[in-house]
């Protein structure tokens, strides 16, 4: 899971704000996998990229390190697609699976843009990325908290005008059209069960095609052997034929 932990992810069109709806979702999908075997990893990115959780398969530490996670620090804020995806290649290309997914959850908003860069790569390594766009298209303010977590107002521009956060989905469609994914919306707490049920069908799709894999390979080896005896078979049949003859 590579999940955005910018500032604008504190805005709260969503309740209590897109942050924790999206942590929810990771959870929930953690909760739904159907496929035990699986091993789950989880990255934050702002303006930096940081490994939350190592690929694991203990679901109870990956959820708690889920839950702990926070918005990023002032110093590291920002939002690039690219460096949370190269991390998340480097992290995939160590594991064993060959079934890689890839779940950006995010309000869309890259400043840098330049994940394009990245595309190619994730198509090489066959990749699939599913995209949550997090938050609703009318937008919403950015709170300023103090030390204690209290609001005490919202995010300005040069002019003195509240800025607005609003969900950017349009880079998320293009990154998902070139992986195969799918995209997701998620403007309220009831998105995510439809978001669990899409990755759950991909998840059964992905093992009929294991099993299917491995029926061929269970197969194929008698299916040579008997074939050579057939023809083993049909020599000898021949040599006796000829020796009556004689």
């Amino acid at each position: 899971f590579l999940l955005d932990t910018s500032r604008s992810m504190d805005a709260q069109d969503l309740n209590p704000n897109r942050l924790e709806v999206s942590k929810d979702l990771i959870i929930n999908i953690v909760d739904h996998v159907k496929n035990r075997t699986d091993f789950f990893g989880l990255i934050s990115f702002a303006g930096i990229a940081e490994i939350e959780a190592a690929l694991t398969d203990d679901y109870n530490f990956f959820k708690m390190r889920t839950n702990s996670v926070g918005i990023s620090p002032d110093d590291v804020q920002g939002t690039d697609f690219l460096n949370a995806l190269r991390l998340a290649i480097d992290t995939l290309k160590m594991s064993k699976n060959k079934n890689h997914i890839i779940v950006l959850i995010t309000d869309g908003e890259d400043q840098e843009k330049e994940w394009e860069k990245i595309l190619p790569e994730l198509k090489e390594e066959q990749i699939t990325v599913f995209t949550v766009g997090v938050g609703k298209s009318t937008g919403a303010p950015i709170p300023q908290k103090d030390e204690d977590g209290n609001i005490t107002g919202y995010k300005i521009d040069k002019q003195g005008e509240t800025i607005k956060t609003v969900l950017d989905e349009l880079s998320l469609i293009k990154i998902k059209d070139a992986t195969g994914g799918s995209y997701f919306r998620l403007t309220d707490i009831s998105g995510i069960e439809q978001i669990v049920n899409g990755l759950d069908r991909f998840e059964r799709s992905v093992l009929g095609k294991r099993l299917s894999v491995k029926k061929i390979n269970r197969f194929q080896y008698p299916l040579i052997l008997g074939f050579i005896f057939l023809i083993l078979e049909m020599l000898l049949s021949d040599r006796r034929l000829r020796w009556k003859r004689d």
